[in-house]
C-alpha cells in the first residue's frame, strides 16, 4: 500500500545538515498493525509525518498505492485527505464543539449530505462505544474517551490508513489498553494502522514491532 525507497529527511544547511531520518526502505501493507518505537528525537514522528505525506522527502521516494509517487504534491495531499487518518497524543479536538460536531467536520469538509453526515458519524461513535455521548463537549470526557473520539473523527471520512502519534501517550493503563483495541478492531476490518509509541507493553497487540535510533530502523520484526 505505502512503500519507502531510501527515504532521507534533512533539514538545516549543506554544510551543517541535521538528518531526521536516514536512508529508510520501508513498505507497509494492506490490514497490518505496525508499533514504531524509539527514544526521543530519532525520527519517528518525522516518519509519520512523511508517510501522511505533511512533508517531502529530501532524497529518495515514497510510492502510494503502486503508483502514486511523493513528488507529487498535489495528488499526495489529496490522497491524504481520502485515505489517511490521523490521531495525535493531545486528540486536537475543539472543545467548542460537541463529540458529534467534531466526528462530522471531516465530512462537513467534504460537503456531504447532512442525512449522509448524520449516519456516518452515528456509526462510528457506535463503533468506539461514544454513542451515548454525542452531546457531550471534550472536556467532559475523560483521556481515554476524548481519544475515542478522535478515532472516530479520522475514520469517518472514509480512511484506509489511521497514523497514531502517541495516542496513548497521556493515558493511564487501562484507557490506552481500550484506544489500542479500537485500533485494533480497524485493522480487524481490513485497516492499517501505524501507531508511534513509548510503551512497549502495547507493541504486543501489533502486528509488527519496528524500532528506531538516530533516524535510522534497527530492528523490523
Amino acid at each position: 500500500m505505502i512503500e519507502l525507497n531510501n527515504v532521507t529527511k534533512r533539514y538545516g544547511s549543506s554544510r551543517n545538515p541535521v538528518y531526521a531520518l536516514k536512508d529508510v526502505s520501508l513498505k507497509i501493507g494492506s490490514g497490518e498493525f505496525i508499533c514504531i518505537t524509539g527514544k526521543s528525537g530519532c525520527g519517528k514522528t518525522t516518519l509519520l509525518n512523511l508517510i501522511a505525506g505533511m512533508i517531502s522527502p529530501t532524497e529518495g521516494e515514497i510510492i502510494y498505492d503502486g503508483q502514486l509517487k511523493s513528488d507529487d504534491r498535489k495528488r499526495v495531499l489529496r490522497y491524504r485527505g481520502e485515505k489517511i487518518g490521523m490521531i495525535l497524543q493531545d486528540h486536537s479536538l475543539l472543545y467548542d464543539r460537541t463529540v458529534f460536531s467534531n466526528v462530522e467536520l471531516p465530512l462537513l469538509i467534504k460537503k456531504e449530505k447532512p442525512d449522509e453526515r448524520k449516519k456516518k458519524v452515528l456509526d462510528w461513535l457506535n463503533r468506539v462505544g461514544m454513542a451515548d455521548k454525542i452531546h457531550a463537549y471534550p472536556d467532559q470526557l475523560s483521556g481515554g474517551q476524548q481519544q475515542r473520539v478522535a478515532i472516530a473523527r479520522a475514520m469517518v471520512g472514509g480512511a484506509d490508513i489511521v497514523l497514531a502519534d502517541e495516542p496513548t501517550g497521556s493515558l493511564d493503563e487501562e484507557n490506552a489498553y481500550s484506544v489500542v483495541s479500537h485500533l485494533k478492531c480497524l485493522v480487524n476490518d481490513g485497516k492499517t494502522v501505524v501507531m508511534v509509541t513509548h510503551d512497549l507493553d502495547l507493541t504486543e497487540m501489533c502486528d509488527r514491532h519496528i524500532q528506531m535510533k538516530n533516524g535510522i530502523i534497527v530492528s523490523d520484526t
